[in-house]
């Protein structure tokens, strides 16, 4: 079975602004810490503006102006993207961690990223779970089924 996300996550009252500027945008709370904006298809178009635009190395769904317009749309605080694939056990994580409009963490591996990107927003594994199932990112295999019933 494959495992496959797209998604922003921060602090709620940091992602609400991407949900009123981009139709697009659905916030998913994780915890009462952190939500998640799952990064679709539709979305991607209308952040880029149905535009050929410039990926950023090593991600499938951030561009040039993705960044742009999110982290000017955050303006201050801490925001996160992350791209996880995985298949038969076997995969990769990338992330990209802006603070104040400036990119403070970016990395790309098998395991470990999304968890670094998690403990930024104070998440803590426990002792049977890691930050990743802390949060529930372990709920949907797929990005879009985290739109499932969000309206």
């Amino acid at each position: 079975m494959g495992y496959n996300l797209k998604a922003f996550i921060g602090q709620v009252e940091r992602l609400e602004p991407v949900t009123t500027r981009f139709k697009n945008a659905k916030l998913i709370p994780l915890t009462e810490q952190i939500a998640l904006i799952p990064m679709t298809d539709d979305l991607f178009n209308e952040i880029n503006d149905y535009r050929v635009n410039n990926n950023i190395d090593g991600y499938e769904y951030l561009t040039t102006d993705i960044e742009s317009e999110i982290i000017e749309t955050i303006n201050i605080g801490l925001i996160a993207y992350i791209e996880v694939e995985y298949f038969g056990g076997t995969g990769v994580q990338n992330g990209i961690l802006w603070k104040n409009k400036k990119r403070i963490f970016e990395h790309s591996g098998t395991k470990a990223v999304v968890n670094s990107i998690l403990q930024q927003f104070g998440i803590t594994r426990s002792k049977s779970r890691d930050e990743f199932e802390t949060v529930g990112l372990n709920r949907h295999r797929y990005t879009e089924d985290w739109l499932v019933g969000v309206n």
